[in-house]
């Protein structure tokens, strides 16, 4: 059966409208990774800086009740990332080793989105310190403007955020200790951004 001009012209437009599709996502994720590797971009994202955020109760995957940002004995550490993300999945033996080192004296909060597989497959590993919540429908990152993962954030006893960022290794998760337990000796003009640099 011979084609005709115009399926052939309608088979090429759908083709054209696929490799544009692609286009625009590569340059979405693109535009997303420039944005969260300078200090702008991340400034701009999650809650703000020397201010409570919300409570907002969450329950962890043993059916633990959590109420993030409430006042607390310990400051939170809350790392937000997604089974899909790459370099979350390349951020969890930093946040692994981490969380064995840091355990005593933070609590330490994974959230995750993806779906029910990916999201058992990406928190497998992960060990008791670190409490993980399964937020499927990406509504906690919502309410933390939380768009790209990952990121993380510290609070402190009193539930004011102290530093946040986009860790991805030892150096850049130690920055977030460094916010809570050298808050009283360092500089008013010292960020609470962590530095690029240690993003690497």
């Amino acid at each position: 059966m011979s084609v005709t001009l115009f399926e052939f012209s309608y088979a090429v437009l759908w083709i054209l409208v696929i490799l544009l599709c692609g286009a625009v996502l590569v340059l979405y994720r693109y535009h997303g990774v420039m944005l969260l590797n300078n200090r702008e971009g991340l400034a701009g994202q999650g809650p703000e800086i020397d201010k409570s955020i919300r409570s907002i109760e969450l329950r962890d995957v043993t059916g633990r009740a959590i109420l993030l940002g409430a006042p607390s004995k310990r400051p939170v550490f809350v790392f937000l990332g997604s089974p899909t993300c790459q370099p979350c999945k390349d951020a969890k033996p930093a946040l692994v080793s981490f969380a064995k080192k840091y355990s005593t004296v933070v609590d330490i909060l994974l959230i995750s989105s993806g779906t029910q597989a990916g999201f058992s497959d990406y928190t497998a590993e992960m060990p008791n310190a670190i409490q993980v919540i399964y937020d499927p429908r990406n509504d906690v990152s919502s309410r933390l403007r939380v768009s790209y993962t990952p990121f993380a954030f510290i609070i402190d006893e009193n539930g004011i955020v102290q530093g946040k960022g986009a860790p991805t290794t030892t150096d850049s998760l130690e920055w977030f200790i460094e916010q809570i337990y050298e808050r009283s000796n360092r500089s008013q003009s010292k960020p609470h951004v962590v530095p690029v640099n240690l993003l690497k």
